[in-house]
């Protein structure tokens, strides 16, 4: 099952009553994206782990300041090459 949700880029949890049960409202797409969405937590939350402290305080510091912002901010993320 793990490998079919990542051939489908969707959190294991999309192959779930539980998941299908709590997202009843919502049309198929949308329960796709609502699964892809929580994929991509799942994984940010992974590389954040493999931080060392520090930076893992930096980048928590930073969702913070982002999380207070009024409106959404566009980011813009340059290469260093």
């Amino acid at each position: 099952m793990a490998a079919l949700a990542a051939s489908f880029e969707v959190d294991l949890a999309f192959f779930t009553n539980d998941f299908h049960h709590r997202h009843r409202h919502e049309p198929m797409a949308q329960r796709v994206l609502l699964a892809r969405i929580n994929r991509r937590h799942y994984q940010l939350a992974a590389a954040l782990h493999d931080l060392t402290p520090r930076n893992q305080e930096l980048v928590l510091a930073l969702i913070d300041i982002l999380e207070r912002q009024p409106t959404p901010l566009t980011v813009c993320v340059r290469s260093r090459t």
